[in-house]
């Protein structure tokens, strides 16, 4: 009978083309003694048998698959499906030769109605919480092109060589919203009589045991990355990519990754606040230090009938400096206040407090420039608040305010796009009654209300 299943520990002569290329770098990997987990591969002749069977299993298939299955759960110790304590598996395709944008993959198969009430990591159950969900098979990107990888592991460092000839990534659903960071706060540790301090949801004992391994933890990774081209576009950026870079790794710092190169935009374009930026040169060099904070060289230029506004960034990620020019001359106010409203004639001249342009762009070249309007706008315009949202490639509402002592705040809103059952006019007045009690009126040509606020800080 033919052999349709192979565990990723057990020899197979056929190599990519019976395994397939997912199939043959796992097994190669768990062969070599690097930690993969567990797991099994549906050979390709098993998909050659199922077309020409008219898309039926050929024989044996079932019965190898639950023996296989059957191997991974004695394993794992679980068992899939299994209410108190389910074994999760993810499924992934995977061809004889690349097929660029073929992404199929389910994850967390063996998670149902049931199983999900009997999850448990590390012996305790998991306790109940909302969690975000995405609609299977949405499509978010599409990826194309060729990735060549030649690598060694030898007494626990990983040296690998990256090639990327040609690429392209598009973007076709950006998230609307940012999920909160998951990382604990290291500044945060429990104290309870007779312990040590501790993280939460971390035992002392659990803490000492992951100090213990990563002290004694030998592996190491050597990356060099080289993209000849790689084009990126979404719906409010697009650019080529050229990149030359070496990453380290070491588990014993497993909080200290460096880098080392450069990546190059040699031009390209991007959106923010419904206006079209050109990128004439973008140069970011990793120096080996903070991989977040690498040092910046970018060149952008916004054109329109009324002036043309240059912009330089410099600096690091986290020290970012931006100085704006333009044609016909203007001063850094006057440029910031034209970018953010368009206009060059007059100006207000009286000091405001803060102004939130955070929604004003999604593109990291957008936000470095509009945190720099954000500072310069408060001190140009007459108000404490400004708050411009776009949507899509225009404007889609603009709010101001003013406080009033420190108790009484009165607002503006108007909305340039129509949305259902929403005031397209707006006022607002808030009145601050305590510190944990606050009076608000709304007028607006839909609807109007008032509402007392009750909050209280746990």
């Amino acid at each position: 009978m033919t052999r349709y299943v192979y565990d990723f520990d057990e020899p197979a002569d056929g190599g990519r083309d019976l395994l397939g290329g997912k199939g043959i770098g796992l097994a190669e990997m768990t062969q070599l003694g690097i930690p993969v987990p567990a797991g099994f591969t549906i050979t390709t002749e098993a998909c050659v048998a199922y077309m020409d069977a008219d898309k039926r299993f050929p024989d044996g298939l079932d019965d190898q698959l639950a023996d296989a299955l059957a191997e991974l759960e004695e394993h794992a110790g679980r068992k899939l499906g299994d209410p108190d304590d389910p074994l999760l598996v993810s499924v992934r395709s995977g061809a004889r030769e690349s097929m660029p944008g073929m992404m199929d993959t389910i994850l967390n198969l063996g998670l149902n109605d049931e199983s999900v009430k009997g999850r448990v990591v590390d012996g305790k159950p998991v306790r109940k919480a909302a969690i975000p969900l995405r609609q299977a098979g949405e499509e978010r990107a599409t990826v194309e092109g060729e990735l060549d990888v030649f690598g060694d592991f030898t007494d626990g460092l990983l040296s690998l060589n990256a090639k990327i000839p040609d690429a392209s990534v598009r973007v076709l659903q950006l998230p609307s919203k940012k999920l909160p960071g998951l990382d604990p706060n290291p500044d945060v540790l429990l104290v309870h009589p007779g312990e040590r301090a501790h993280p939460p949801g971390k035992e002392p004992d659990e803490v000492e045991r992951e100090i213990e391994a990563q002290r004694t933890a030998n592996f190491r990774l050597h990356a060099k990355l080289d993209i000849e081209h790689l084009y990126v576009a979404a719906e409010d950026f697009e650019f080529p990519v050229e990149s030359h870079l070496a990453f380290d790794y070491d588990a014993q710092h497993p909080d200290q990754p460096t880098a080392d190169g450069t990546i190059v935009v040699p031009q390209g374009s991007f959106s923010a606040l419904g206006r079209r930026f050109v990128i004439d040169h973008a140069k970011i060099t990793e120096t080996g230090g903070d991989l977040t904070d690498p040092e910046l060289d970018i060149r952008a230029r916004f054109e329109s009938a009324k002036a043309t506004v240059n912009i330089v960034i410099s600096g690091t990620a986290k020290d970012p400096q931006i100085d704006l020019t333009s044609n016909p001359p203007m001063d850094q106010d006057a440029i910031a206040f034209f970018l953010a409203t368009g206009r060059i004639e007059g100006r207000a001249t009286q000091n405001g407090g803060g102004v939130d342009l955070s929604g004003a762009a999604s593109s990291v070249l957008g936000s470095l420039l509009f945190g720099q309007l954000r500072k310069t706008l408060a001190s140009v315009l007459p108000v404490d608040v400004l708050t411009i949202e776009t949507q899509g490639t225009g404007v889609a509402q603009a709010s101001v305010g003013k406080y009033i002592g420190d108790r009484i705040f009165i607002g503006y809103r108007q909305r340039l796009t129509p949305a259902p059952n929403e005031n397209t006019v707006e006022g607002r007045l808030e009145y601050e009654i305590s510190k944990s009690l606050t009076a608000e009126a709304t007028v607006g040509d839909l609807s109007s209300e008032v509402s007392i606020l009750y909050t209280h800080d746990f």
